[in-house]
């Protein structure tokens, strides 16, 4: 439990809003008066694994997104899972 640390929410909020800012005014040029933030392509992102799963088929959601921008969206899982769970 080192203070110096960091926590989930600061780490994952810091990165969230480095990938997911340019993606999200990417989507919103493309969906005029979608008004999509970074959180929320973060869990549009979500939604292609969970619709995946549901669907036991690739979820259309996947292709929305860029093969670069996976990896970031993996770097945030990474975050998330590193700060919270160690």
């Amino acid at each position: 439990m080192c203070p110096m640390a960091g926590t989930p929410e600061l780490m994952t909020e810091t990165w969230t809003s480095t990938f997911a800012t340019p993606i999200a005014a990417r989507l919103n040029a493309q969906a005029t008066g979608a008004n999509l933030t970074a959180p929320d392509v973060v869990a549009l992102m979500a939604l292609c694994a969970f619709e995946s799963v549901a669907r036991e088929g690739l979820s259309d959601w996947c292709s929305v997104f860029e093969g670069k921008e996976w990896g970031m969206y993996e770097y945030w899982s990474d975050l998330e899972k590193y700060y919270n769970r160690g």
